[in-house]
């Protein structure tokens, strides 16, 4: 009988430590991306901590406010509520949180964190197509008038880390400064998914028809576009979002 109290009371001694280290492996800021999410962005942030014994979590999405949720530890399983009445549910895996995130109507995804920072170019390369477009328009002009002269065109860019998609439209008037698209609405649509070349801070495509070469370069958060084709130089701005 006294060996079983012995052996008892060694176990209660260890109960501490087993739950310190199991806090300290939750402990931190978690990085993730719901798989396969198309309402929106599909990053998250989770950070955990601990308040004695019970977990505090915040929960985000990129770009919006943080969202302060309660959640539990059940079976090594973290599950909370996000304020939209997501139900999120992880468990440790080898250094990483696994697990589902399930939509207030029964829509499930799968989510999976870890603690590297997930930016666009690394989301894409996870999960091609996922990552968000910058929308950029503008105008160009032509600068070195050649035998193929059609005015002004409008571009509208939606840029990707690898790619970038483009619409245009052609024979603007040269006096019209009202034509700077507001949206891709009733412009041509040129090619989706154009690949994207860097060369340091400059972007650059390839027109997969006519073999136009476009060059980005960035102007703080907009960029100064050059076109060249046969007909000449072209060149204008692009105002981003």
């Amino acid at each position: 009988m006294r060996k079983w109290f012995r052996a008892v009371g060694f176990v209660l001694m260890l109960l501490p430590t087993v739950v310190e280290a199991q806090q300290g492996s939750l402990e931190g800021k978690w990085y993730g991306v719901i798989k396969e999410y198309h309402f929106g962005e599909p990053r998250r942030n989770l950070t955990i901590s601990f308040a004695g014994s019970t977990p505090i979590c915040i929960w985000q999405e990129i770009g919006k406010a943080v969202d302060r949720t309660s959640c539990s530890i059940q079976s090594k399983s973290i599950r909370l509520t996000t304020s939209f009445g997501s139900a999120v549910q992880l468990a440790p895996n080898h250094g990483s949180l696994d697990g589902t995130f399930t939509l207030k109507d029964g829509q499930k995804f799968v989510l999976s964190m870890g603690r590297e920072q997930i930016d666009d170019a690394k989301l894409e390369s996870l999960f091609p197509g996922t990552a968000p477009a910058k929308a950029c328009r503008g105008i160009i002009s032509l600068v070195v008038r050649g035998y193929y002269s059609y005015g002004r065109t409008a571009l509208w860019m939606e840029l990707k880390p690898n790619s970038v998609t483009v619409w245009y439209r052609v024979g603007l008037a040269a006096d019209d400064g009202t034509t700077v698209p507001t949206s891709k609405d009733g412009m041509t649509l040129l090619s989706r998914a154009i690949p994207l070349k860097s060369d340091g801070d400059r972007l650059s495509f390839v027109n997969p028809f006519t073999h136009a070469q476009y060059t980005l370069r960035p102007k703080g958060s907009d960029y100064q576009v050059d076109m060249k084709n046969d007909g000449g130089l072209w060149a204008g701005n692009l105002s981003c979002q």
